[in-house]
């Protein structure tokens, strides 16, 4: 279908499904950047790096703020990815009733225009 066939409800739909698969995506890079970041960091606490994360293969310590935007982060992306797969498979079966529907309307007119046609009477 194109966008503009679209029905109101349905863009707002679709919108809504690109917005949150835009916050998936920046809270699941944002989670693997802070745990690429975090491979460089030690591996041994002290007072600056005080949070122990399994990491890779092995045990890495994160600082106060990475800890707090990763506690934020990760669980984020289940949820919005879990909404934004919701979203999309009711888009699309939104989008498969409404081509259904106008495949239906037009083969109606073809039988509606066959009964009125010269060959009705045959």
């Amino acid at each position: 279908m194109r966008w503009r066939e679209f029905p109101l409800r349905m863009k707002v739909l679709a919108i809504s499904a690109a917005l949150f698969f835009c916050v998936f995506a920046a809270s699941l890079l944002t989670g693997r950047a802070i745990e690429t970041i975090a491979l460089n960091q030690p591996m041994l606490g002290d007072t600056v790096f005080r949070h122990p994360r399994p990491i890779k293969n092995g045990t890495h310590f994160l600082t106060d703020q990475q800890e707090s935007i990763l506690s934020i982060a990760s669980p984020m992306v289940l949820v919005v990815f879990g909404v934004t797969a919701i979203l999309f498979v009711t888009l699309m079966h939104w989008q498969g009733r409404i081509e259904k529907e106008k495949k239906q309307q037009a083969l109606n007119r073809v039988a509606s225009s066959l009964d009125s046609g010269p060959y009705s009477a045959i």
